[in-house]
């Protein structure tokens, strides 16, 4: 049985590790549950791999209370089995193997080329490359170009040290097999980078992924009974336009993993939006999945009216596709927002809850008909660029239409970006009042984001690439 430090040591590891709240449950086996606060009811009830870390933190620790682990409760050494586990399903051979190829990629991940850090991009593919495979390759505008025979990373890098800057997925990268060995080149043929066609590929998986656990949200709209009869008939609609969802997200599973060495960080993608990430010896869980859809349900969940409001606009009006347009609006933000962290810039983003009913609002009304709380402090822009925010038409900037450099600028800066629930930009480069929280102790952008969780909710990236979700004064995620 966990002693009550042990036990506060696993939640503190685990919590971190995975980035929302963990409870560890004993049973009167003398065993433990580990079950976790996940800040989002249908995602917690989808039944996907997304989830199957927290079946294999259960495992371990099960493991450990057996005494078939000796190790002391090091919490780099129970991240990195639990992420190992993850990544390989095999037996303790295959597990030596993969073990070895991630010492490998730390090792590799601390070098340098002419002091710049290495940055390389390995394709991991489980299974020699087959014609079939290679057509998928040449279909995407990459040309395979293999080695006279395999060799180990360890070998490449420790001997060609033009290893550590050639390969870094624009036009040259590694193409490794389940041995973990390195099969070949892969070279680009077009204008796109390796890495952007390879990554957009991971991407249409991330989207049926999406589109299944909304599947499972409008079930959930359909089992209230007061819901409206027009609204129940909407939902159903959309229902049947998700079907074989799940067959879809099969056929468009891709047959390999991306892994990137960038700034002695290395990203372990078995998706897009799904991946592992090593920084400094600790392992981290990115779910960017689970991020936007914890996004969608604070939003649309807990403003219900606001959702149902939206849903009637779609009925009404059939050809505005407004759900689509929310649904497309978080997936663009959380992409920013995961930009900015891989890109290591701090951010906060404000989201308040529509009190209006237009969706796209003009500059004068922008202006004058918005109203903050109080507990902003909504300090003046520079009257150089406080129109950088509209279009022409004299229209607000939506998350869809704003250039994406120019809202990471915008994000860059002092202050917050605030945005309606309609994903209007409302304005930029504003302070929040932090009276309650210690700025000294949680660092001011963390103060000015739980401060102003009252009103809404707020996102925190930080420089060091953590993303912090707030809703009502509690950390509800971190990815």
């Amino acid at each position: 049985m966990l002693t009550k430090e042990d036990n506060e040591i696993f939640k503190l590891i685990l919590e971190e590790y995975f980035g929302y709240e963990i409870d560890i449950n004993h049973n009167p086996n003398n065993g433990i549950v580990i079950d976790g606060e996940v800040p989002s009811f249908v995602f917690s009830a989808f039944e996907s791999d997304f989830l199957h870390p927290l079946v294999l933190a259960n495992e371990y620790i099960s493991k450990y209370l057996e005494n078939e682990i000796n190790y002391p409760l090091n919490p780099q050494f129970i991240t990195e089995q639990i992420s190992l586990s993850l990544l390989n399903s095999g037996d303790d051979d295959d597990n030596k193997a993969l073990s070895d190829f991630v010492q490998c990629l730390k090792d590799m991940s601390i070098k340098t080329y002419e002091s710049k850090p290495a940055e390389v991009l390995i394709v991991f593919f489980p299974n020699d490359l087959s014609e079939e495979n290679n057509e998928f390759f040449n279909e995407m505008g990459i040309e395979y170009l293999p080695f006279d025979s395999h060799i180990k990373l360890r070998d490449l890098f420790e001997h060609d040290k033009l290893s550590r800057i050639m390969l870094n997925g624009n036009a040259l990268a590694l193409l490794v097999n389940k041995d973990y060995s390195i099969m070949g080149l892969l070279r680009k043929k077009n204008s796109k980078s390796i890495k952007e066609l390879l990554l957009n590929e991971l991407r249409k998986y991330d989207l049926q992924a999406s589109k299944l656990i909304i599947k499972e949200y409008f079930k959930a709209v359909l089992e209230k009974p007061e819901v409206d009869e027009s609204i129940r008939k909407f939902v159903k609609e959309k229902l049947v336009s998700l079907d074989n969802g799940a067959e879809k997200l099969v056929e468009t599973r891709p047959p390999y993993e991306l892994i990137y060495i960038n700034k002695r960080r290395i990203n372990w993608y078995m998706y897009s939006d799904y991946y592992l990430s090593i920084y400094n010896g600790k392992w981290k869980l990115k779910n960017h999945l689970l991020f936007k859809q914890s996004l969608f349900e604070l939003l649309f969940m807990v403003q219900e009216k606001h959702l149902v409001q939206i849903i009637l606009y779609d009925i009404v009006e059939p050809e505005s596709n407004m759900l689509d347009y929310f649904l497309s609006s978080i997936a663009k933000l959380a992409e920013f927002i995961k930009e900015m962290s891989e890109d290591n810039t701090g951010a906060l983003f404000i989201i308040l809850p529509t009190r209006h009913k237009k969706y796209i609002l003009n500059k004068s009304f922008s202006k004058r008909g918005i109203k903050f709380p109080r507990g902003f402090v909504l300090n003046p822009s520079s009257i150089h660029f406080e129109n950088i925010i509209f279009t022409k038409e004299n229209k607000t900037m939506t998350v869809n239409n704003v250039d994406t450099d120019l809202f990471k600028q915008l994000a860059s800066v002092d202050g917050a970006v605030i945005l309606d629930s309609h994903f209007n930009i409302l304005t930029f480069n504003k302070l929040t009042n932090s009276k309650g929280t210690d700025p000294m102790v949680q660092g001011a952008r963390t103060a000015a984001a739980i401060s102003a969780s009252k009103y809404g909710v707020a996102i925190k990236v930080s420089e060091d690439g953590d993303i912090d979700m707030y809703y009502r004064e509690k950390k509800m995620l971190s990815i």
